[in-house]
């Protein structure tokens, strides 16, 4: 008959206990290595001194885990926290010299919107070919 060690938390894994026929192993949590000497011991992963974080500009490492951060001028990416964007502004100048252009009406406005944000990607794309 099999004895349960992790059930009977006689295995002293510090975080995961597998029991096994006979035996048990400890593992440990994401962020965490088992200890060199001491297999029910975790230490914790310097993911950014061994850059396993992969972060672009900055890497904190923190218990069982890490954070990327960016420099000023730049944000992090909302799909890959790894990845820094840089941050714009754009500013739009415009005059209207007809007085057909009703801003009142939903559609016009929506329409005169894409438009600025169609002259706002083209000019980004111009000054990014520059570079």
């Amino acid at each position: 008959m099999d004895i349960d060690e992790c059930a009977t938390n006689t295995s002293n894994c510090e975080q995961v206990c597998h029991n096994t026929i006979g035996s048990f192993t400890c593992s440990c949590l994401p962020g965490y290595r088992i200890n060199a000497t001491n297999t029910s011991r975790c230490d914790d992963i310097d993911e950014c001194a061994i850059n396993v974080a992969n972060c672009q500009q900055s890497c904190t490492n923190s218990v069982g885990s890490f954070t990327c951060s960016c420099l000023p001028g730049f944000s992090i990416n909302l799909t890959n926290p790894s990845v820094c964007d840089a941050q714009r502004k754009v500013i739009l100048r415009f005059t209207v010299v007809s007085e057909d252009v009703d801003l009142t009406n939903q559609q016009v406005r929506e329409k005169v919107l894409q438009n600025l944000q169609v002259l706002a990607r083209d000019k980004t794309a111009r000054t990014e070919r520059k570079r």
